[in-house]
C-alpha cells in the first residue's frame, strides 16, 4: 500500500475512533430530550443547523420542555440546557468540587490552547489579583478615573451643541483595555495604540479561536488548538513593548527600594513583571467573563466608574430612539450589537 492509501486509511480509522469514543462519552445523556437530531450521525447535522439557528432551537426546547431540561448538538460535545427556576436554582447550589464552573469556561473558552498552557497549569496571575490588586483597589481609583477621562474625551469629542454618533462595542473596548492597562503597566505605555491593539485582537481571537476549536470532535482538538494558537506570537510582541518600561522600573527599585512610587506589581514567582502576563487579562480580570473571575471586583468597579463618568457628562440616546439594536447571536451566546451607535452630547456647563 503506497503512502496516500496508508493516510487514507488511518484518517478512517481516527474518524471510527472518534465517533466510536464520542458514543461511550455521551452515552449517559441519551435519556434527556433532543432538540433536533439524535443519532450518532445525524447528529452533527443538527450542530451545524445549531450555529445558526441557536436561538430558534433553544426557543423550541424551551417550549417543549419547560421547567425540565434537554439537550442540544454541538460539533463537540451534547449541552443540556435547564429550564426553570427549581433547576436552575439546585444548579447554583452544587458545589465547586462536583460541578466545577472554571473547568467549564476552561474548556469552552480552551484555555490550553487560547492562552496557553501556563495559564491553566499555573494561574499564579490569580493570587496577584485576589492579593495585591483587592487590597490596593481604593488607592488605584484616582489612576483609574484619570484613565477613563482621558480615553473617554478621546473617544467622544466635546460638543454641547450637537449630537455624535459612536459605535458602542469597539468604544467600550479601548476604554476597558486602555484603563485595565493604566493599573497594570501604568504611564505611558497604557496609552499606546499599539499595545491596546495587541491586547484587542488577542481577546477577539480568543473567542474566534475557541469556537473554531469547538467545531471539531475533541480527539481534534489538540491538533487544531495548536494550529491555530497566537498565543506565543502576541506574547512576544507585548514583551517587546514592555521590556524598556521593565528594565527602567526595574532599575528603579533596586534603587529605591520596594517602595517606589511607581512600582508595579510583580510576581515574585518567577521574578517577572506581571504585565508580561496580559495573556491572562481579558480572563482573569473579567472583560471575557466579568462577574465569575477572581476580578470581578476591578471589573465592577471600572464599569461603575464608566457609567457614572457618562451619566455626569454627557446626555445619551439610542441611534433611533426607543428601538433596541438587535441583539447577535453565535451559537448560544447572545451579545449586544456590535456595530450599534449610541448618540451622545457633552452636558452643558452652566454660565459663570
Amino acid at each position: 500500500m503506497d503512502s496516500a492509501g496508508l493516510l487514507v486509511c488511518g484518517l478512517a480509522v481516527a474518524v471510527v475512533a472518534t465517533f466510536a469514543v464520542d458514543r461511550v462519552r455521551w452515552s449517559k445523556l441519551d435519556a434527556i430530550p433532543v432538540v433536533g437530531p439524535s443519532g450518532h450521525l445525524t447528529s452533527y447535522y443538527g450542530a451545524a443547523k445549531f450555529i445558526r439557528h441557536a436561538k430558534s432551537m433553544l426557543q423550541e426546547g424551551y417550549d417543549r420542555h419547560k421547567d425540565t431540561f434537554f439537550r442540544v448538538p454541538m460539533m463537540d460535545r451534547w449541552t443540556v440546557v435547564l429550564t426553570g427556576t427549581e433547576l436552575v436554582e439546585e444548579l447554583r447550589k452544587i458545589p465547586d468540587e462536583k460541578l466545577s464552573f472554571d473547568h467549564a469556561m476552561q474548556d469552552l473558552l480552551q484555555v490550553k490552547y487560547t492562552f496557553g498552557f501556563e495559564a491553566q497549569t499555573s494561574p499564579y496571575h490569580v493570587a496577584v489579583v485576589k492579593g495585591h490588586l483587592k487590597r490596593n483597589l481604593s488607592s488605584l481609583f484616582p489612576d483609574i478615573h484619570d484613565e477613563i477621562c482621558r480615553t473617554f474625551d478621546e473617544i467622544i469629542p466635546a460638543s454641547e451643541t450637537d449630537w455624535m454618533g459612536v459605535q458602542a462595542y469597539p468604544a467600550v473596548m479601548k476604554a476597558t483595555c486602555r484603563t485595565s492597562n493604566r493599573v497594570f503597566v501604568g504611564l505611558p505605555i497604557c496609552q499606546s495604540t499599539e499595545f491596546e491593539d495587541v491586547q484587542s485582537k488577542f481577546a477577539l481571537q480568543v473567542i474566534l479561536r475557541a469556537s473554531l476549536v469547538n467545531f471539531f470532535p475533541k480527539l481534534m482538538h489538540p491538533i487544531i488548538g495548536r494550529l491555530l494558537t497566537n498565543t506565543p506570537s502576541s506574547l512576544r510582541r507585548c514583551m517587546d513593548l514592555l521590556s524598556p518600561f521593565v528594565e527602567e522600573r526595574l532599575r528603579n527599585v533596586k534603587q529605591f527600594g520596594d517602595h517606589w512610587p511607581s512600582h508595579p506589581f510583580s510576581n515574585p514567582e518567577v521574578g517577572i513583571f506581571g504585565g508580561f502576563c496580559f495573556v491572562f487579562l481579558f480572563l482573569t480580570f473579567g472583560c471575557l467573563l466579568p462577574w465569575a473571575r477572581p476580578g470581578r471586583f476591578f471589573a465592577s468597579t471600572m464599569m461603575t466608574a464608566m457609567m457614572a463618568h457618562l451619566v455626569l457628562n454627557y446626555d445619551m440616546k439610542l441611534e433611533k430612539e426607543g428601538v433596541k439594536p438587535p441583539d447577535q447571536w453565535f451559537q448560544m451566546n447572545c451579545s449586544p450589537n456590535r456595530t450599534a451607535e449610541i448618540m451622545f452630547k457633552r452636558v452643558q456647563t452652566p454660565a459663570s
